[in-house]
This record gives C-alpha cells, structure tokens and sequence, in this order.
C-alpha cells in the first residue's frame, strides 16, 4: 500500500496529481482538521485533535427523485454518483466498526484511486467515533446533488425543468458561475453532458414503469434539453 505521505505530503506527487483528486484531498484534509506526528523516519505515529465534521447540505422545497438513483454519471464531470440517502440509511444501520468498514468497501466502486488508498489506510479510522463521519466525508464528493441549471442567487427555481443531477464537488464547484463560463473553462462538458443524457433515456422508461420516479419525468429530457440551450447560450445542443 502506499503510505498516505508519500503522495499527500510530497510536492512532487502532488504536482502529478489529477486535478479533481489533487482538489478533494486537499479539502478533504482541511475539513477534517487532522494533524500527523511523524517519526525521524517520516512514518506515521499518531493521530491527534481527530474530528471530522460533517458536510453542510440544503435541502430545496422540491424534491428530485433521481438523486435517489445510483450509477448515474455526473452532468459535469462524468463520474458515477451514489444516492446519499440509500447510502446513509446503510452507514446508520452499521453498529460496529466492521460492518461500517463494509459499508465503505461497497461504495468504494465511486471512489478514484487516490481515495480508495485513503480508505484502506487503517489509522485514519483507528478512533472509534471518526469512523463513520470519515466514511460518509471520503464519499461525499461523489453524492448525487440536485445542481440548478440556473443558479437560484440569479433567479433559478425549483422547477424540474431548472433541476439537473451533479456529484456533491461539481455543485459546490459550479456556486453561480453561469454555464458558459463553466463550459469554457471545462470544455469537456458538452460531451459529459450528452453522455449524461443518453445514460438516462436509457433508464426513464423502466424507472417509470417500475414506479421508482414519478411519471412526471417522462417529459423531463425535453424541458432539461430547452434550459440547458437557454442557460448556456446555444452552447449546449443536447440530442433527446
């Protein structure tokens, strides 16, 4: 396994680092305040001053129903996301140290690599009430949010033609950039947007059918195609 310093604390490793995992560490880090002794050696001795808080999240007066679906890709980045609710209801029912570790493990499949070794390094969860809120914090990034096309700080709503699924880090990247200047500064959107698309025609019907979502999201593809044409000024062409 590689130790956590050798890619967390090396500027060189740091600098080769994609962006997006060089991003999360960091403000993974931040976040939960824990701070290292080390040995001569540069080997991990003890953890000190262990807390992690949990993240923030707000809750719109209309609820959209595929942030409770797992494996969608992310409008933005492409990533798959989990629902967060399924997902808490499985780490609140894990009473012990064991069983919350499994939880982690089978989620770890949203996880990159780089957070993958986070999650397999033992002493980050050596304390028994960190457990866990560093399991939940590690995936967090990768819950699927509920992202306003138009951002309600500009007079978006809580319609379901405004409402469009994003990983937790891409929504909090995003705040109230408009999307053209979201796109030109992330010109691989347009594409992980279709791809974004495609993934859910491929899954509306039967969702529908099975009664998972409400059949008002039979038209959702349509209304989300004429807001993303409108919001990032004809950049966003998406085919339905």
């Amino acid at each position: 396994m590689i130790f956590i310093e050798k890619w967390l604390y090396s500027a060189k490793c740091i600098s080769v680092l994609p962006f997006r995992e060089l991003h999360f560490v960091t403000n993974f880090y931040k976040k939960t305040n824990i701070f290292f002794t080390w040995f001569k050696a540069g080997m991990i001795n003890t953890v000190q001053n262990y807390s992690i808080p949990s993240f923030k999240g707000y809750s719109p007066t209309r609820k959209f129903d595929l942030t409770k679906i797992d494996d969608i890709p992310c409008a933005y980045c492409g990533g798959k996301m989990f629902s967060l609710s399924k997902f808490d209801i499985a780490l609140n029912e894990a009473r012990t140290h064991g069983k919350m570790f499994r939880v982690g493990q089978e989620y770890s499949r949203f996880l990159t690599p780089v957070e993958r070794e986070i999650l397999d390094f033992p002493l980050l969860f050596s304390h028994p009430k960190g457990l866990k809120y560093a399991i939940r914090n590690l995936l967090m990034p990768h819950a699927s949010t509920i992202e306003h096309i138009r951002p309600q700080s500009k007079g978006g709503t809580d319609d379901l033609s405004n409402f469009m699924a994003a990983c937790y880090l891409c929504n909090g990247d995003r705040k109230s950039i408009p999307l053209p200047e979201m796109i030109a500064a992330h010109p691989e959107i347009p594409q992980n947007v279709q791809n974004h698309v495609n993934y859910l025609k491929s899954i509306l019907p039967e969702l529908i059918r099975c009664r998972k979502i409400s059949p008002e999201y039979a038209n959702y593809l349509q209304m989300l195609s004429k807001t993303l044409k409108k919001e990032s000024e004809g950049f966003l062409n998406i085919t339905v």
